[in-house]
């Protein structure tokens, strides 16, 4: 915790965490109210709880210590967009919708947030709020099949890359639908590296591919092997592989399986989330060049 000494108490495992690049090469950690702040060199920040019924929900970075944090309004069922500001812990609401709102991400000065229409069969759009206060939310897609979660992320020429259950899409900055690809996941999660290179959970074959961990504790190393064959639970079901997929080709690995969070921190590195409650370390793995390599 802040301003505590670890001493002979410091771990390498956590608790499976969603996980969010910071913007400099970092990344953010979120579990349940355990927050956990990473920086470019490894270093650990910060580490806080908050309390029960502070906000809490979907989660992306604007800079390190500012974030947009999208939950959900008790009273009208609604979805509330607020800016966290982790060096004074300070709350500010910038933008509240009459609908559910999911997963968001930051793109320039715009928050892109899948918002929901459950009135007949449910549907999704992805709106665009302008951080600028006082400028509402507006609507750029679309409306499509609201399956299961939904997650979204941008790159930095503005294109949309979203995953639900059943499909990823991509969409131009504007909102228009430039590829919709079937792809099953359990927990739909994607990143997006700035160099347009996405990074997404889904169900299929893995490819051959070799990989060794260069450290970590022995308790580390044992959770990173039951997830090395992508049936951790022993049960012979499908679950989610990482997929990186580029302009080239497509990559579903052999590793890491059933991921509860990953972000890209820089463009050869990305970092992901792997285990249960009873040990769950943050994983960075660092694929080797691309697109050769990789094929």
């Amino acid at each position: 915790m802040d301003g505590e000494q670890a001493g002979e108490s410091l771990i390498d495992t956590t608790y499976p965490m969603e996980l969010l690049g910071d913007t400099a090469g970092g990344f953010w950690g979120v579990s349940v109210g355990s927050w956990l702040h990473i920086d470019a060199s490894g270093d650990a920040v910060r580490r806080f709880n908050l309390d029960e019924g502070v906000p809490s929900g979907a989660v992306a970075a604007i800079t390190p210590t500012q974030l947009v944090v999208v939950s959900s309004d008790a009273v009208s069922g609604g979805g509330v967009v607020r800016i966290f500001d982790t060096e004074t812990m300070s709350w500010d609401v910038v933008h509240q919708d009459s609908r559910p709102l999911g997963d968001v991400t930051v793109s320039g000065q715009d928050v892109l947030v899948v918002a929901y229409d459950y009135s007949a069969t449910p549907t999704f759009t992805v709106a665009r709020l302008p951080l600028d206060a006082g400028v509402g939310a507006v609507d750029i897609t679309t409306p499509l099949p609201a399956i299961g979660q939904i997650a979204l992320d941008a790159d930095s020429t503005g294109t949309i890359h979203l995953v639900t259950g059943e499909h990823r899409y991509t969409f131009a900055a504007d909102g228009q639908l430039l590829a919709e690809v079937a792809s099953r996941s359990e927990r739909p999660l994607i990143s997006v590296n700035d160099r347009g290179e996405v990074l997404s959970s889904r169900q299929g074959t893995p490819q051959e591919l070799s990989s060794f961990v260069a450290a970590g504790s022995a308790q580390a190393r044992a959770v990173i092997e039951r997830h090395a064959d992508c049936d951790p639970s022993g049960s012979g079901a499908a679950v989610d592989h990482l997929a990186i997929v580029t302009a080239e080709t497509t990559v579903t690995t052999p590793f890491l399986c059933a991921p509860a969070g990953m972000t890209w921190i820089t463009d050869d590195a990305f970092v992901v989330s792997v285990g249960d409650e009873g040990g769950a370390p943050l994983v960075l793995v660092e694929p080797p060049p691309r697109p050769g390599a990789l094929s």
